[in-house]
């Protein structure tokens, strides 16, 4: 039913976010398995990092994430220590993504740039075929990219936090974040809220 749908909506093209991937035979385990280790390092209510986890969950692909403390931001620390020149280095945004184990790990920052590193990664494992792959770059789909970065994006979180109480229960989340002290899960709290 959800191919169904998706089917009759989608227009032509629009792989990986359309008709073509759905319609297609779920990946095989033994593809997903190709694919690098992925940590993302973001903000639980950010529609940034939320647009990278949808395409990571839609494709069954296994990642991990780390909770940034919006106040301190220590968990950049990451980006700190890239080499002069790296494309992220001293990167502050969420979300950032580390494709690999660590040691020869790539950063990755900015969710455009984030979306095309990952499907770089499914073309090369074979989650995605190379046709799919082919139209993340058509100028239609990377028009919608920048409409959903530019304008819907942007008024999701004035949404989320009309009120306090919508703000306060918005910023709840980070009273599960495992890497927060309690003083930071509190402060958080009060002052996103």
């Amino acid at each position: 039913a959800r191919a169904a749908r998706c089917d009759a909506s989608a227009s032509s093209g629009w792989g990986i976010f359309g008709r073509r991937s759905i319609a297609s035979a779920a990946p095989d385990p033994a593809n997903i398995a190709k694919m690098p280790p992925i940590k993302m390092y973001q903000y639980e209510i950010c529609p940034f990092c939320n647009k990278v986890k949808a395409v990571l969950d839609y494709h069954g692909i296994p990642y991990t994430t780390v909770e940034v403390n919006p106040l301190t931001k220590k968990e950049f620390k990451v980006t700190k220590e890239l080499p002069e020149g790296h494309p992220a280095q001293g990167y502050r945004k969420v979300p950032i993504t580390m494709f690999g184990d660590g040691g020869g790990s790539d950063i990755v920052g900015d969710s455009p740039a984030i979306l095309s590193r990952l499907v770089d990664e499914m073309s090369s494992a074979g989650v995605i075929t190379p046709p799919v792959a082919k139209e993340w770059a058509d100028p239609k789909v990377q028009e919608w990219v920048r409409w959903c970065d530019s304008k819907l994006a942007v008024l999701l979180f004035p949404n989320l936090t009309r009120t306090y109480s919508e703000s306060y229960k918005a910023f709840g989340y980070v009273m599960d974040a495992p890497n927060f002290s309690l003083s930071d899960k509190m402060s958080n709290l009060v002052a996103g809220s």
